[in-house]
């Protein structure tokens, strides 16, 4: 029999077994889509109801098809071994012979490359609250354009339990359009004076130099958190940037409708610690500082860390300290359509942010032509065909105080270029991505 058809068989069997256990177990289901920020949200959602609940996220980005009921399970891939696969299938028999403990909540990541995706994973695990991230040009290779993308999103949104929540980024236009067809009570989350949970005042927080002309060192952020008329403080001590403030308050709005209150959360966010590869910040040879956001990219998602890039620069360099934007930007994958104008609107907007501009792959050099062409001078491009040839040029032209953005999609594989110019490159597999043995 064709491979394919086992395979759909099988997806089949471990979807039925996961649905199965979650009519049996009856967990609270918190599922998190969105375009780029899904697993920074989940992990931040997870951090605040672990303080009070039994509570489950998903692994890694297991978050498809397969990902998606394995977490529910609560099993490992069992990647190519057969064997493996057939454990993964009599533990979960077993639990629906036998009651076993489990969570009272499931944080459960929800991913989607093609229509209906989304309508198939709600069918195994329908969420009592949905929260959406954002929308934009990741995966539109196979929905043909952004307005189908935001469809397939629309979808969580719709199944949520009619007695739950649907949680949605006021900032993103295009998700807070969803609020008419959602399902449940609706809550808003962003910087916009009109979202229900908003953040304001955020700023990233800086040590002292240790010395006259050196840099100075980055401590995190804070922000004031408000919901309901009230607003409490929120320290993040290990996360920078506009994605962690929207990560933080995408778990803040859950953990209000599980009843924390602003204090509790704000006293669980502060030890909240974005997964490594999106926007880790770490500290680089040379006395250079690193931006690792290499586990992937899409065009509004690099956008977002070149601003930060260029404040976080400001930041470090303000006491008299000298030191360069550096972007590392690599090759952005299932862009379909919007593949030449995605790269071209990255490369446009290197222009205000960078000082030396970086490319990795063919698709890299849309980003670097771009770039010239909008005012960014060709000495200070520099082009390369892998991670490796990027990491050795780099490496050498590093100044003290330089200050590196690392990001590109998986098929790039630029956290190869961070392990070669981290200060500590023996924390490599804790601190990295994809550092385990099938990716080596």
């Amino acid at each position: 029999m064709d491979k394919s058809i086992w395979k759909k068989r099988f997806e089949h069997w471990l979807g039925a077994l996961a649905r199965r256990i979650i009519r049996k177990y009856q967990p609270d289901v918190i599922a998190v889509t969105g375009s780029y920020g899904k697993t920074t949200t989940k992990e931040a959602i997870f951090t605040v109801l672990a303080s009070r609940f039994s509570v489950r996220q998903s692994p890694g980005n297991l978050n498809n098809e397969i990902g998606l009921p394995l977490s529910i399970i609560g099993a490992p891939s069992g990647g190519r071994n057969p064997i493996a696969w057939l454990k993964v299938l009599s533990k979960a028999v077993r639990m629906l012979m036998k009651t076993k403990p489990y969570p009272e909540c499931l944080v459960l990541e929800m991913a989607t490359d093609r229509p209906g995706d989304l309508a198939y994973l709600t069918s195994i695990a329908k969420p009592r609250v949905s929260v959406t991230t954002a929308v934009g040009r990741a995966h539109t290779e196979f929905f043909g354009s952004v307005e189908k993308v935001a469809e397939e999103k629309a979808t969580l949104s719709k199944q949520t339990e009619p007695d739950g929540y649907s949680i949605l980024k006021a900032d993103d236009p295009v998700v807070l359009g969803f609020k008419k067809n959602a399902s449940g009570r609706v809550l808003t989350f962003g910087r916009s004076k009109t979202a229900d949970v908003k953040a304001t005042n955020s700023i990233i927080l800086f040590e002292a130099a240790p010395a006259e002309n050196q840099a100075r060192r980055v401590r995190g952020m804070r922000f004031d958190l408000a919901f309901d008329g009230k607003t409490v403080e929120v320290k993040l001590d290990n996360a920078v940037g506009t994605s962690a403030v929207n990560a933080a308050l995408a778990a803040a709005a859950v953990g209000f409708v599980y009843g924390l209150d602003h204090q509790a959360i704000a006293n669980t966010l502060k030890h909240f610690q974005p997964p490594a590869g999106r926007v880790s910040i770490l500290d680089g040879v040379k006395g250079s500082y690193i931006i690792d956001d290499s586990y992937n990219a899409s065009p509004g998602a690099v956008i977002e860390s070149l601003n930060l890039l260029s404040e976080l620069q400001k930041g470090l360099a303000k006491n008299n300290s000298t030191g360069r934007r550096i972007a590392v930007l690599g090759d952005m994958a299932e862009l379909g359509s919007y593949v030449d104008q995605g790269h071209t609107e990255v490369g446009t907007a290197c222009v205000k942010t960078v000082d030396m501009l970086i490319t990795v792959g063919p698709l890299g050099r849309r980003i670097a032509a771009a770039a010239e062409k909008n005012g960014l001078k060709r000495q200070f491009i520099h082009m390369f065909e892998d991670a490796d040839s990027a990491a050795v040029f780099l490496r050498r032209e590093l100044e003290p105080g330089d200050v590196v953005l690392v990001k590109g999609s998986q098929v790039v594989r630029l956290e190869k270029v961070v392990r070669q110019i981290m200060a500590d490159p023996e924390q490599a597999a804790e601190r990295l991505v994809r550092q385990g043995a099938e990716w080596r």
